[in-house]
């Protein structure tokens, strides 16, 4: 077929898919192969994004093809591609973080004002359909605020703005200058929010048998300290794919993408670290079955020494079984990670959380008071 042919065809559908998708949409298969064509990918990918704003589903089977093809395309078709990928991940959270993590590495290594300017356009929209999914890429849409170009400095101020709901000034805090390359780190844990753990335990009064205890799960870790499951994000990955890997490898846990949600980030300022917190809510037998499978994970007994579950009764409104836990040893971020989780999805009175931090010398209200911030991108630890 000739060239100019295959162009114009292109261009055809890219037309009929704004005005008719349902029409295109089962013509996907055959069109695939502009994708394969250097003069015809850019109007195919347009036609393609058409498609997937109208069913982000219609591509979802060929989203590891997409990143295949991605990096192999000219600067004209690259910017066709972000708004593509970002359709493409409306279909959920998963996608759009894996899609986001490939939006960022194109951009940045394109080095193309037109191009990081378009990605951050796409990375708003799949924001306000997932909040929350940005939030890892923050600090590299900050050092773009820096850039000499007026247009992208403009969009990526505006971007970091829309991406804090209630606090503009907060995705600030982080300090500019730090590096494109700030070493980032993604912690997780698995939650039940209702327990009964006296229901037979006929020593007690009947009351207090139906006490609802929620159930967090942290880890001993080598070096004696309590954390959570997780590690530094390896070079080539995204923060979820490494999370992915370190409840593998730590707790022998291998569905935790299925039903994830963020919860915060944070800024380690004296290590210049970047850290990422998820959480998974599971039922009662699916942890129970965790803790029974985790010491078959590859590095049970070498980063990790057992499973912890945190001591969540309150006792007379005060909350310390919690207090006396957290007297323990943690690396920096973890405490306000729990409270993060605690308040975020109420697993816990706020009035108990507050009270067990002042309990051991830390500000409780400010730090329930953080945790209170819908989505919060980034807190200075």
């Amino acid at each position: 077929t000739q060239p100019k042919v295959l162009r114009e065809l292109a261009l055809l559908f890219h037309n009929l898919a704004r005005a008719n998708p349902q029409a295109v949409a089962p013509h996907i298969a055959r069109l695939w192969v502009g994708m394969t064509r250097p003069d015809t990918v850019k109007d195919t990918a347009n036609c393609f994004a058409c498609l997937a704003r109208f069913n982000p589903g219609l591509l979802y089977s060929r989203l590891d093809a997409l990143f295949a093809i991605a990096p192999t395309v000219n600067m004209e078709a690259l910017a066709a591609f972000m708004p593509l990928l970002s359709a493409v991940g409306l279909h959920s959270w998963a996608t759009a973080e894996r899609c986001c993590g490939v939006m960022m590495k194109l951009a940045l290594a394109s080095k193309d004002t037109a191009t990081q300017v378009s990605t951050l356009a796409s990375l708003k929209d799949l924001d306000a359909k997932h909040s929350g999914v940005v939030a890892p890429h923050v600090g590299i849409i900050q050092e773009l605020v820096m850039s000499d170009d007026k247009s992208l400095r403009d969009t990526a101020y505006s971007t970091c703005l829309v991406l804090v709901s209630t606090d503009p000034k907060a995705v600030m805090r982080v300090p500019l200058q730090a590096s494109l390359h700030c070493p980032q780190a993604v912690f997780g844990t698995l939650f039940v929010r209702e327990t009964k753990p006296f229901k037979e335990y006929y020593e007690v009064d009947k009351n207090s048998r139906n006490h609802n205890m929620p159930l967090v799960m942290m880890i001993m870790r080598f070096d004696g300290s309590i954390g959570f499951i997780g590690g530094m994000v390896e070079g080539g990955t995204t923060p979820l794919e490494q999370l992915q890997k370190e409840f593998r490898d730590e707790i022998n846990y291998v569905n935790v993408l299925s039903g994830l949600e963020y919860v915060c980030s944070h800024q380690i300022a004296s290590q210049n670290l970047r850290c990422h917190f998820y959480a998974k809510e599971v039922d009662e037998a699916e942890f129970r079955q965790t803790e029974e499978l985790s010491h078959q994970a590859p590095h049970y007994g070498s980063e990790t020494l057992g499973l912890i579950r945190v001591p969540l009764m309150t006792s007379g409104g005060g909350g310390r079984g919690l207090e006396t836990f957290l007297r323990n040893k943690f690396p920096l971020g973890a405490v306000q990670e729990l409270v993060n989780l605690l308040i975020h999805h109420k697993l816990t009175p706020k009035e108990d959380v507050s009270e067990a931090l002042e309990g051991v010398g830390l500000d409780g209200p400010d730090m329930v008071k953080q945790a209170e911030v819908p989505n919060p991108r980034t807190q200075i630890v």
